[in-house]
């Protein structure tokens, strides 16, 4: 598989015959397919520019690969999604940009009819890089907060956001291997939506009803954080009683308790103190400088002031979209979603946590401006990254159809 950038070999001087056969994180591996002579070069450092698609656009990109879908066949899709689709192809090919997949893509892509075809398109243009899980991400939030709760350290260092660095070479070829990965069953994802949706109906006519100011969902909103997850947790425990994989596969909530009680025992309680402490923690106000908390509370509150002003009640997978912005939101560098939620996160603005602010928003009304915002990118690339990559890569288009 030696076929990548071919010269003539240096050392026998066999012609055409010293390609590229391996690219690695930081380097490339060239041998001669003659004298199997071979040497590693190194390739120039990368910073990616870290896009995230919300699963709308995801799917008006699919279009274009799928003409059979009624959409197409209707020209319905907006034609500058076809310049969307061909800049973002060709940052990711050229190694200048990356769109992470997320837990969300998989879970809104099994109840959907194109869901494959949707999370193909995702994985053409995530770089071989996903966002780590929610739960993970909240989880050491929670960490730095407990600790410094406890001893005053700092509150926040930096936290990874992704499995592994999105700034690395990526290899030209792929091999996904799922084992006994199953994807999620449509019809579980869709009970899961509609069970949370049911509860938090309620809440939706409550702060209909009660017409509150923002200031005060926002702090019942984020006052409520550290209780919930104690709430759940206890929860959690009683029902790991009659079904003890929840301890073994475990909950969102029991992962948040090992995470405070890992950081208070960092701090140096024992593990009965720091089990103690961590009631006393959730129960405090320490939680509520947890930044996705924040977030979460602020689209929170501004969904009821919506309400309020005779807004639809959200709809059911509205609450997936709250979680993804509170999590991602200081890992991106941009942002593309629905008009609906980029409204919201602007006119929150500095509000918001100040590593979420960085992020560029853009709504799926706003294409040209989108992309705009990635030929900026491509502009700013350095010129000796774009020729590694097209010699490395060369100089393909996606399989959009005519």
């Amino acid at each position: 598989m030696i076929c990548l950038d071919a010269r003539d070999c240096p050392k026998c001087k066999a012609v055409g015959s010293f390609g590229v056969f391996w690219i690695g994180d930081q380097s490339a591996s060239r041998r001669c397919r003659t004298c199997r002579y071979s040497i590693q070069e190194q390739l120039p450092p990368l910073r990616k520019t870290i896009v995230c698609l919300d699963q709308n656009a995801l799917s008006q990109m699919m279009m274009l690969i799928n003409p059979e879908f009624p959409a197409v066949r209707r020209n319905r899709v907006n034609p500058v999604w076809r310049a969307v689709f061909t800049e973002l192809f060709a940052g990711v090919r050229d190694q200048i940009l990356c769109c992470p997949l997320d837990e969300i893509h998989e879970r809104e892509s099994a109840v959907f009819a194109y869901g494959t075809a949707t999370l193909n398109v995702a994985k053409m243009l995530n770089g071989e890089v996903e966002f780590r899980g929610f739960d993970e991400l909240i989880g050491d939030e929670l960490f730095y907060s407990a600790r410094h709760w406890r001893s005053g350290e700092p509150e926040f260092a930096r936290i990874k956001g992704f499995s592994e660095s999105p700034h690395r070479w990526l290899n030209w070829f792929r091999i996904e291997v799922t084992g006994m990965w199953q994807p999620e069953d449509p019809a579980n994802v869709r009970a899961a939506r509609a069970r949370l949706h049911s509860k938090l109906e309620p809440v939706y006519d409550r702060w209909r009803a009660e017409a509150l100011p923002f200031n005060a969902v926002f702090r019942e909103e984020l006052q409520s954080f550290g209780p919930a997850i104690l709430k759940a947790f206890r929860l959690g425990m009683q029902a790991a009683q009659t079904d003890p994989e929840i301890v073994l596969f475990g909950t969102s909530s029991i992962h948040y308790i090992r995470m405070i009680r890992a950081a208070l025992e960092q701090t140096g309680a024992s593990m009965d103190e720091a089990a103690d402490l961590a009631v006393d923690y959730l129960l405090s106000d320490g939680p509520t400088n947890v930044p996705s908390a924040i977030t979460s509370a602020l689209l929170d509150a501004k969904q009821a002031h919506l309400l309020r002003f005779g807004m639809n009640a959200p709809r059911p997978s509205a609450r997936y979209d709250i979680e993804r912005l509170s999590s991602v939101l200081p890992h991106c560098d941009a942002i593309l979603m629905e008009r609906h939620f980029a409204a919201m996160v602007r006119e929150l603005g500095d509000r918001l946590p100040a590593g979420h602010r960085r992020c560029r928003v853009f709504s799926v009304a706003e294409l040209d401006a989108f992309l705009d915002f990635l030929q900026s990118v491509r502009q700013a690339a350095p010129a000796e990254q774009l020729a590694t990559a097209r010699r490395l890569y060369g100089t393909g288009t996606p399989p959009l159809a005519a």
